[in-house]
């Protein structure tokens, strides 16, 4: 009894107990997720801050589709006529690539034969597909595209709180599919590189 009350009261036998408890606060911390949103939250701060400089790419046209767009058109989604009229407006503006973020895996009818010419004679076209999980049934690619490469998947992995803060780059089911961010950055980076190498002497 005597030696039991000595060992407890020993500091060998007090930094082993603290250890012992901390180190299950932890490992039931992580696998409550108390850590993980912590660590999220120190990561979206130092984001925050480090992102006041940063000025956002001219480069850059987002064409978005808002509600009052779909009041004016009466429906959604917009028809396959719709969706042509729409890439050859901004096809008329010469861009490097353009990155089509609405599923097409089955016509809409009517106009498709005019979305098929569009998508046959303007190869800069990136349009997307769904990968799909347990919870999300994927998508296929567009029904105007003959070929996989110029469709890219647009799963984007979501965090514990409902955040959006990472992005695919591939997946990997047996064949590699890429994103369709990367196949649009992909082509623009390409674009840049064969008009700024140096003219032949």
């Amino acid at each position: 009894m005597q030696y039991s009350k000595k060992l407890i009261s020993s500091k060998y036998f007090i930094c082993f107990a603290l250890t012992v408890v901390v180190s299950l606060l932890s490992i039931l911390s992580r696998e409550l997720g108390f850590i993980e949103r912590f660590e999220l939250f120190l990561y979206d701060r130092s984001l925050k801050y480090s992102l006041k400089e940063s000025e956002p790419d001219d480069r850059v046209v987002i064409v978005e589709a808002t509600e009052s767009d779909i009041q004016k058109l009466r429906m959604w989604p917009m028809n396959d006529m719709t969706m042509a009229l729409m890439l050859k407006n901004i096809l008329k503006y010469q861009p490097t690539v353009v990155g089509l973020d609405i599923y097409r895996d089955i016509p809409v009818p009517p106009g498709e034969n005019e979305l098929q010419r569009i998508f046959s004679e303007h190869d800069n076209i990136i349009a997307i597909t769904k990968f799909g999980d347990a919870q999300h049934i994927s998508v296929p690619l567009p029904y105007v595209l003959k070929s996989p490469e110029r469709a890219g998947f647009n799963d984007i992995p979501v965090d514990i709180d409902g955040t959006v803060r990472r992005g695919l780059i591939f997946l990997d089911d047996g064949k590699t599919s890429f994103s369709k961010s990367l196949l649009v950055a992909a082509m623009i980076l390409t674009f840049t590189f064969i008009f700024s190498l140096p003219p032949r002497r």
